[in-house]
């Protein structure tokens, strides 16, 4: 994932930067999805399963 996520630089920029509720920047939208990738690989590793929730 992470040798792609430049690619998502201008569609960020173009749609989500600077909603509320949304990463203010590219950076920590980068890092929420790094998170996301941790959080999903021990949930996978564990057997669980994740909820999302609005």
């Amino acid at each position: 994932m992470e040798s792609h996520l430049e690619e998502l630089r201008e569609p960020f920029a173009a749609e989500c930067e600077g909603w509320a509720g949304r990463p203010d920047t590219f950076e920590d939208f980068t890092v929420l999805l790094c998170e996301w990738g941790d959080v999903t690989t021990e949930a996978a590793r564990r057997g669980w399963a994740l909820v999302g929730l609005p």
